[in-house]
């Protein structure tokens, strides 16, 4: 096996792990979750775990970089200043929410893990905050594209304002995350995103 071979190997088995420990996190808790889980889940002797993550708190926190690596990214591929019409404005607005519900509606186990089980982890906390002001930062620069185009008021607080759009749209991932029927999941997500983002620009709307 090529260098290239073996550093893929390892990367796969990684990936393996961290998609194995998301669902034993989620259906057993962080605290009563263990090595042995994550192993058993994948046929995988402890010694092989260990060649990959020191302990659980690391693969934990991994598995926590992961999901929030992914919000990260669903702000980023859109660019703040790309709306030229309120309709391609409410048009962006729509794809960052959906996605983000789509996420995590597609697998409720990471909704469980960074909602929930997270909140008993003071390491990963700080982490968690850390992104969400990114996430916070790209809302600001939509919300600055929409009152420099006459969209939005002018006289919106940006910060405040960015924070409470974002406050809405995870508070509703929080709470369809729970629906355990997938598809009814999903439909949940897609009507709280219709709602929230109209309640939304109703509000801040010129």
């Amino acid at each position: 096996m090529s260098l290239l071979e073996k550093m893929a190997d390892i990367e796969q088995k990684k990936k393996d792990i961290l998609a194995a420990s998301v669902q034993v996190f989620a259906e057993k808790g962080f605290h009563a979750a263990g090595i042995a889980d994550i192993a058993q889940k994948l046929g995988m002797g402890h010694g092989t775990f260990y060649r990959y993550f020191k302990n659980k708190e690391d693969i934990f926190d991994s598995a926590v970089n992961e999901i929030l690596k992914e919000i990260v990214s669903i702000a980023i591929n859109e660019k703040p200043d790309g709306a030229e019409t309120l309709e391609d404005y409410k048009g962006q607005l729509h794809r960052i929410g959906e996605k983000l519900f789509h996420l995590f509606g597609e697998d409720d186990s990471m909704a469980r893990i960074l909602f929930f089980e997270s909140q008993s982890v003071s390491a990963i906390q700080k982490k968690i905050s850390n992104s969400m002001q990114i996430f916070d930062d790209y809302t600001s620069a939509y919300l600055k594209n929409g009152i420099k185009k006459g969209f939005l008021r002018k006289d919106l607080d940006l910060k405040i304002t960015s924070r409470a759009v974002n406050v809405v749209i995870f508070e509703g991932i929080k709470e369809v995350s729970p629906i355990e029927n997938k598809k009814e999941r999903l439909a949940a997500g897609k009507k709280w995103i219709s709602t929230a983002i109209s309640i939304i620009l109703q509000g801040i709307q010129k």
